[in-house]
């Protein structure tokens, strides 16, 4: 059975002062899971007990925050796999919108990019103002459509819009491929400065897929974990059994 990446959390705890506390603290009160190891692992000794519990913390650190950063590269997956479709969904509205909102979209995207470069503000930016002006035309197909594309919000209650969020999730690097791509846009004829083609090219920027793909599988880790521990075992002079 395949098992996928979950946030863990002892990612985020700190390892250094785990390990303070363990020799500090009487197993009696450490955290359950790691008193019941201890209890099994007592039959040979207190001390070397405490010492392979404490031992084997660490390569527990060591596979949840290996899980930990596929949890975060699926989740920046998705975030540009999301990002990319709705950037290629409202190019294609933005190029068969009717002449008047085509106009304005213009507008915006030659007002974003006439600073000559382009970081993630930016990119934010454009999203935001294509999406006040599409509201002002949201009666027209196209501009529901790129709506709808972007998850601009319906209602005050909605705050955020999807399209950005999914921006800000990027892993950084893919984030600077888009970000670069505008920018040398930027420099060329402010002529070639029209929303269709600059939202294409923020996706074609998106386009490249994670190239991990066992990202969201954790198998491998629990293997190397089950290793690591297996060698503290022997070099306590433990043999792990079977079942």
């Amino acid at each position: 059975m395949r098992r996928h990446a979950r946030p863990t959390p002892l990612a985020r705890t700190n390892l250094t002062r785990l390990r303070a506390n363990l020799r500090a603290d009487a197993p009696t009160s450490w955290p359950r899971h790691l008193a019941q190891a201890f209890e099994i692992l007592n039959k040979i000794d207190e001390p070397r007990a405490r010492d392979l519990v404490i031992e084997a913390v660490g390569a527990a650190d060591a596979c949840a925050r290996a899980i930990d950063g596929r949890v975060t590269a699926r989740s920046r997956e998705g975030a540009r796999n999301k990002a990319e479709k709705a950037l290629a969904r409202l190019a294609r509205c933005a190029g068969r919108a009717p002449a008047e909102l085509r106009r304005r979209l213009d507008r915006v995207v030659k007002t974003v990019l006439s600073r000559g470069m382009c970081d993630a503000g930016d990119l934010q930016r454009l999203v935001h103002r294509a999406g006040q002006v599409l509201r002002k035309f949201r009666n027209e197909p196209a501009a529901a459509t790129a709506l709808r594309a972007m998850g601009f919000p319906e209602s005050p209650d909605q705050r955020a819009v999807v399209l950005v969020t999914h921006i800000e999730a990027l892993d950084p690097a893919v984030r600077r491929r888009a970000e670069e791509a505008v920018s040398q846009l930027s420099r060329e004829h402010h002529l070639s400065w029209n929303a269709s083609h600059v939202f294409n090219v923020m996706a074609m920027a998106l386009s490249t897929q994670y190239p991990n793909n066992k990202a969201s599988q954790i198998s491998d880790l629990l293997v190397e974990y089950v290793r690591q521990v297996g060698e503290v075992w022997k070099a306590y002079g433990l043999r792990p059994s079977g079942p």
